[in-house]
């Protein structure tokens, strides 16, 4: 039995057909690779050939919440495939670990229509990157006249955290699913009075900065979602990214609560933090204030479907480009994947039908400044 490298939701069947002798489901295929769509759960399934192994596999641009009920869906879908194939699954992970797991209250779904509504003028905090949710939800017991949103974009220790927040009944809290870099576009400038950002990964490997949410881009956008005199609260065991942060917090004019920049503090209440301590690791604590208030922004939206002018893009700053054309012959529409915004590209699913682009179930995106931007550079 071939062992699994996989983390995303997975089976994989043993056999020397390919796919288009796969009868069973609707498949949508662009050179080796298909997709398969699972409207219920508004994702798709991945589909391809890898030497005498069929992989169906989760899609994780679609950015489904993984649930028992998912893993149970792409499991019967394997099967049926396995036995329109006369094949056998040899191996999978789609073992149920959240059962119980409910969608309670705290939870928030993103979506392209979506417009997270929350009290501006009341005392709102938000933490990106919660990871388990232990700082974030013992906050939000200790002030519960206080707004806490949190962003974190592990699935796993997101529903970690919901469960927990749904089981403590918590209404004081919102959680979201999703890649900070982009979502943090959905709120208004100056909303928040605190910004927590607590052990966040430093990615120093110069390849790799531009996905550290203290790049440049999104630094300025969580500065701005500060309101004036707000607070940003960073934590780290890293003391070049204590460094680092207090430099470009400093670039944004941002300003040191205390005497000092960085501070050393000997304890942090988080599963990590523990583990660190025991470590003997030192931690490092910065807290800037805001100084400034920052001017209102409003974001483009489009009403869908859109025709598009032409099908490739790009310049310094933007792009937008297709990744794959999936056709299913018995299907009258394609579904076309993009690259869509700057450097940090959202890469999106559209249904496709002479030239003109429409939302399908597993449409997923944020409207941010440079998705809109790129995206009005290719349409009519």
């Amino acid at each position: 039995m071939p062992l699994s490298t996989f983390n995303m939701p997975h089976a994989i069947i043993k056999t020397n057909k390919n796919l288009n002798d796969i009868e069973c489901v609707n498949i949508f295929r662009y050179k080796n690779k298909g997709i398969l769509p699972l409207d219920e759960f508004r994702c798709f399934l991945d589909v391809y050939k890898k030497q005498d192994l069929l992989i169906i596999k989760l899609n994780k641009a679609t950015r489904s919440i993984i649930t028992d009920k998912l893993k149970d869906a792409i499991l019967d879908t394997a099967e049926k495939i396995a036995d329109n194939l006369n094949c056998e699954i040899v191996s999978h992970n789609l073992e149920h670990t959240n059962t119980n797991i409910e969608f309670c209250d705290c939870y928030e779904s993103v979506y392209p229509q979506k417009i997270l509504t929350y009290n501006k003028e009341s005392i709102n905090n938000l933490e990106i990157g919660f990871g388990r949710g232990e700082f974030l939800i013992n906050l939000a017991k200790q002030k519960p006249e206080e707004f806490f949103l949190g962003i974190e974009v592990y699935g796993k220790d997101f529903l970690f955290a919901l469960n927990r927040c749904c089981n403590e009944k918590l209404n004081n809290v919102k959680l979201l699913n999703y890649d900070c870099n982009h979502v943090i576009d959905l709120f208004d400038n100056n909303s928040f009075d605190n910004i927590y950002v607590n052990f966040p990964e430093p990615w120093f490997k110069l390849y790799r900065i531009k996905h550290s949410i203290f790049n440049k881009i999104t630094f300025q956008k969580i500065t701005d979602k500060l309101k004036q005199n707000g607070f940003l609260h960073i934590v780290t065991d890293n003391y070049p990214f204590a460094v680092y942060s207090a430099i470009i917090g400093q670039f944004f004019s941002l300003k040191p609560l205390g005497k000092f920049f960085i501070e050393t503090i000997d304890d942090f209440d988080t599963l990590y933090a523990k583990k660190w301590k025991r470590l003997n690791r030192t931690f490092y604590r910065l807290c800037l204030q805001k100084p400034f208030c920052s001017p209102k922004t409003t974001l483009k939206k489009f009403d869908f479907p859109l025709k598009l002018e032409k099908f490739e893009y790009k310049s310094k700053d933007l792009i937008f480009k297709i990744l794959g054309i999936f056709e299913n012959n018995s299907i009258d529409y394609k579904i076309i994947e993009i690259a869509i915004g700057n450097y940090l590209a959202q890469h999106v699913f559209f249904g496709l039908k002479d030239k003109t682009i429409f939302l399908l179930p597993q449409t997923n995106f944020i409207y941010t400044s440079d998705f809109c931007d790129a995206l009005e550079k290719v349409i009519k």
